[in-house]
């Protein structure tokens, strides 16, 4: 009994000790294998072929590590990697920014475990993969153009607060204008929604030479609607018309509309920033437009969150939150198609990798007023955090809330760098920005479309724009940050209310090159901070 049973136990022993070198290879092979993928992850160029330095990234960190009973490899050709992922013999496979990495399978010696098999090696494999990401950062429910995202960017709702308002042509026009004027309104603004059963238009030459013989409601998008004197449309007097209801389409849509009048079938203005011939009639809240301009080059994005909110609190709460799923960048980007619904490759639904999303120009001055600084839902305004270190200028309380007051140059890590140096478009120097920046609440990402669309349409993200809101001076540096204009700063106030914002977008070489995994990273897009993530 007793030599019987030593057999059993020394089989037992034997497979146990043999299976225990198994997996003490497996695991040494295993981290060798994490280690060549990470890599060979810093050395991907965003295309489907692996560059030189991922394959040879690899294969050195495989030498340095390698663990085989059967013959250690000594240069870099001893280690093939153009084989399958299936045949043992090494492969590795490189897409847009991820890597996989076979590598050959190692070889263990079995010892006593040859005495109840007829193998005399086993086999050990080991896979990984590694992806080049983004830091999970706050994507912010606007859009830029690409005429509204470098250097400093105004937004504000006053769009002829300048000296030299911008032309904003309006559609259908004429040349020449007619003889009329428009002076007052009776009412400049109204709710979403709200019907106006009558507007009364204040102006000059309403019947001379010759009687209007419409009213027109236009917007920067192209939208318009007339109303027939007549028909809608009545002149009361020389300087006096009156608009028996405003059209439904004009109240249901919020937006700045362009009060005109046609005579002879000529406009009043073909601009709606002239002096003479138009007046502001505003639909909803007020909106924030980029550099006094309301053509539609900054606006929001209508980007549902899971679950569902009321379309009210949408831009709100994405501002104060971010976005609160990965948005992606559409396939062919920048040559995408700018109006996405129902193009191949477009993602419409609230999920990561969104690359089609809903525009509205302008930004609601009410959502950002809540998203910034007063909270929405139990939630607070998204600058109502600390000073992220190492900036150290101390808060500031604005109707008893106390907001950051960071500035972009704390983040500076070369002294002689300045503001207006890392936000030029030509910018070709070193990462020059701390990844602490990335958790300043002032620190935005912005979504970049090709050209807004008239009214609300779907368009594609053609890419993404880092920026920083402050009003700090170009001059600003680490070490002499220059006086900021407005408290908090970057933000024109009335109370809480948000009248005006100004935001630097930052060039994409100045920040960081790479950062630390802390998890939540997003899908790479394109430039700045690099986050190499195992896997699988």
């Amino acid at each position: 009994m007793v030599a019987l049973m030593s057999m059993v136990i020394l089989g037992m022993a034997a497979v146990a000790i043999d299976v225990g070198q198994v997996y003490a290879k497996r695991a040494s092979l295993q981290s060798a294998v994490d280690q060549a993928v990470l890599a060979a992850a810093a050395e991907l160029d965003g295309t489907t072929v692996c560059t030189a330095g991922a394959i040879t990234a690899a294969k050195q960190y495989l030498i340095d590590n390698w663990i085989d009973q059967g013959g250690d490899p000594k240069v870099l050709g001893d280690i093939n990697l153009a084989g399958t992922a299936k045949d043992g013999n090494g492969f590795m496979n490189c897409n847009k920014w991820r890597v996989d990495l076979y590598a050959p399978t190692a070889k263990v010696n079995l010892g006593l475990a040859k005495a109840v098999t007829d193998e005399t090696t086993i086999n050990v494999p080991a896979h990984a993969a590694a992806e080049i990401r983004s830091p999970r950062l706050g994507t912010l429910p606007f859009y830029a153009t690409p005429s509204c995202s470098n250097g400093l960017q105004v937004l504000s709702t006053d769009s002829s607060g300048h000296s030299a308002p911008p032309v904003i042509p309006l559609t259908p026009f004429s040349s020449p204008l007619n003889s009329s004027n428009l002076t007052a309104l009776s009412v400049a603004s109204t709710p979403t929604g709200t019907a106006v059963p009558s507007l009364v238009i204040t102006g000059t030459n309403f019947n001379t030479p010759t009687p209007v013989t419409a009213v027109g409601f236009t917007t920067a998008s192209g939208d318009h609607f007339q109303v027939a004197v007549g028909s809608g449309a009545t002149i009361n007097s020389a300087t006096q018309i009156t608009v028996a209801p405003v059209p439904v389409g004009v109240t249901d849509f919020p937006d700045i509309w362009y009060v005109r009048v046609l005579k002879g079938g000529l406009w009043s203005t073909n601009d709606g920033n002239a002096t003479t011939g138009v007046k502001k009639f505003t639909v909803g809240d007020e909106k924030l437009y980029c550099l006094d301009s309301v053509t539609g080059n900054f606006g929001s994005l209508a980007i549902e969150r899971t679950p569902t909110v009321t379309p009210s609190s949408l831009i709100a709460l994405n501002t104060a939150l971010g976005v609160d799923h990965e948005l992606g960048t559409m396939p062919n980007a920048p040559l995408a198609p700018n109006l996405c619904n129902g193009v191949t490759g477009a993602i419409q639904a609230p999920i990561d990798g969104q690359n089609c999303v809903e525009t509205d120009t302008g930004l609601p001055a009410n959502a950002l007023e809540e998203g910034m600084i007063t909270g929405i839902s139990g939630y607070p305004g998204r600058l109502k955090k600390p000073p992220t270190s190492p900036c150290t200028r101390a808060n500031v309380t604005v109707s008893g809330h106390s907001l950051n007051d960071d500035v972009l140059s704390c983040f500076f890590t070369n002294p002689s760098i300045r503001v207006g140096d890392v936000t030029k478009a030509t910018y070709t120097g070193e990462p020059v920005i701390s990844p602490a920046i990335f958790q300043s609440p002032r620190f935005v990402w912005v979504p970049l479309i090709t050209s807004p669309p008239s009214g609300k349409k779907d368009v594609s993200i053609q890419g993404f724009k880092p920026g920083f809101i402050t009003d700090q001076p170009a001059s600003g540096t680490s070490g002499s940050s220059g006086a900021t204009v407005t408290v908090p700063n970057g933000l024109t106030l009335s109370g809480t209310k948000v009248r005006e914002m100004k935001i630097w977008f930052i060039n994409p070489d100045a920040l960081p090159a790479g950062t630390t995994a802390e998890g939540h990273e997003v899908a790479y897009r394109g430039s700045g901070a690099k986050v190499i993530v195992l896997v699988d």
